[in-house]
């Protein structure tokens, strides 16, 4: 018996209640404290991991009577390790190219038209404190979340309706959707869609998440050096 694209939603709808509930009460406690939207990050990253694993396994894996690999958590062969060491990498470069080629094109090459950013936006301190609860959240907790619910468990219930493309195809369109940043959208789309083809090719979960966690990571260093700068 497998799961099916309803529940991957209802886990997906549930999770997020109970999310956005214990974000507020999170906020709400720890915000007043010195250095409390720093601990905030990291608390409401902890329970968000927390609250879709207890999810998932009550309304996916228990309600199905299903283990944790029928997710994808199968381990992988030494040989399929060293492949994505550079498998990994190129796609990302695939990626940067086709977000770099829709740039040239939708702007002309006309480096003004692009969106102004404004120096300290955020009012939140940037401390090294502060990165690590950053890179806590983004670059490890959430391509752990994302690749378990988008490919785990959305891809897997398409792939019971549909053929492999089509299933990669929508699971990555879907993943998009999440994600409403229009200037990347291409570099959105050709992630999932790598996501989707580490997932079919090798069988299993991790190559996805090590490569959500590659880009994530990238973004982070690169976001907190900047704003060094």
């Amino acid at each position: 018996m497998r799961f099916s694209l309803w529940d991957v939603l209802k886990t997906a709808m549930i999770s997020l209640a109970w999310i956005i509930i214990s974000s507020v009460l999170v906020i709400a406690v720890l915000g007043h404290f010195s250095n409390g939207l720093e601990f905030s990050i990291g608390t409401i990253s902890i329970i968000i991991f927390v609250v879709v694993v207890l999810c998932i396994n009550k309304y996916m894996i228990k309600k199905n009577k299903l283990t944790w690999e029928a997710l994808g958590f199968r381990r992988l062969k030494k040989k399929q390790l060293v492949k994505l060491t550079w498998q990994i990498p190129l796609l990302w470069i695939l990626m940067i190219a086709t977000q770099l080629i829709f740039i040239l094109i939708y702007f002309g090459g006309d480096t003004h038209n692009l969106p102004e950013t404004q120096n300290g936006t955020a009012s939140l301190e940037i401390n090294l404190f502060t990165i690590f609860a950053v890179f806590i959240a983004i670059a490890l907790v959430t391509p752990l979340i994302e690749e378990i619910i988008f490919r785990g468990g959305i891809l897997q219930a398409l792939k019971t309706k549909y053929n492999t493309f089509i299933a990669i195809l929508l699971s990555s369109v879907l993943f998009l959707l999440a994600h409403p940043v229009t200037l990347i959208m291409p570099a959105l789309l050709v992630a999932g869609l790598s996501f989707g083809y580490l997932y079919h090719k090798y069988d299993s979960i991790y190559p996805p998440i090590l490569h959500h966690m590659f880009i994530n990571s990238i973004n982070v260093i690169a976001v907190s050096a900047f704003s060094f700068l």
